[in-house]
């Protein structure tokens, strides 16, 4: 049973979109996977994409990945403080912080898949996540069927016309994880699905892709990829983050680090 890990993403801190205070070590995470994945699977080899390019050289030498590609976070022009949405319906001002995390994270998640597909290796499974995440349960592939699309469960909330997602890890065989990582090519075509309507996006130049409607959520957009590709039908859950906030995040199999030590939810 061979195993394909893919880390992507920042290295992580103690806030959101990688804006906290304080880096979280990527000894942490690690300590979690050689437990829970590494030593219940035969063959596990590690694939990495990151933006975090300082940290490179300490990630390699915790994780000695099978390849690596290490660059500056994308630039979109959507994470300018000054170029503020307005929601149609409530009134209420933001940034697009959000949209810019969205393309930097699918853009991520498409370049580890590409460095697995690059190898020489053809793997029975792909378990794609991040680098501040502490598992607490095995992911032991060989008691899992990889026909199948694997999330965490449940379901979550109906929400602009779909029922949000766990998005902190998937796994699948590495033909169904290349077509999940299609997700970035689409991503304008997806978002503009959203029923959140936002005025003046072009008042500092934003993309016109976005003067209509925008779905900001990766619960909503992993949804709706996985609707769009037919990955749906094959779509089982496994192990469970509740939604019920702070709580649903303390108590999940899978929390962050920040979460299950920090208490930061």
């Amino acid at each position: 049973m061979k195993v394909a890990l893919c880390l992507h993403g920042l290295v992580g801190t103690d806030n959101k979109y990688g804006k906290g205070n304080k880096l979280i070590s990527h000894k942490v995470g690690h300590k979690h996977f050689k437990r829970h994945v590494m030593d219940v699977n035969d063959q596990v080899d590690v694939f990495i994409h990151t933006w975090s390019v300082d940290q490179k050289d300490k990630v390699v030498e915790t994780y000695n990945p099978a390849a690596i590609k290490a660059e500056p976070q994308l630039i979109t022009g959507l994470d300018d403080p000054d170029l503020r949405v307005r929601d149609q319906k409530t009134g209420v001002e933001s940034n697009l912080s959000g949209l810019h995390a969205n393309f930097c994270r699918w853009k991520s998640v498409k370049e580890v898949i590409s460095l697995v597909n690059e190898s020489d290796t053809q793997y029975d499974w792909v378990l794609l996540t991040r680098f501040d995440i502490a598992f607490l349960v095995d992911f032991d592939f060989s008691k899992w069927d990889n026909t199948r699309f694997y999330a965490q469960g449940p379901a979550g909330p109906f929400d602009n016309g779909l029922h949000l997602i766990n998005d902190l890890w998937f796994a699948a065989n590495q033909e169904n994880m290349t077509i999940f990582a299609t997700l970035y090519d689409k991503l304008p075509a997806i978002q503009i699905q959203g029923n959140h309507f936002y005025g003046g996006l072009l008042e500092r130049g934003a993309p016109d892709d976005y003067r209509g409607r925008c779905m900001f959520s990766n619960h909503q957009l992993a949804r709706k990829h996985l609707l769009q590709t037919g990955l749906h039908d094959k779509l089982e859950y496994k192990f469970l983050r509740e939604w019920t906030g702070a709580a649903g995040k303390l108590s999940s199999d899978t929390p962050l680090v920040r979460w299950h030590y920090m208490n930061k939810v």
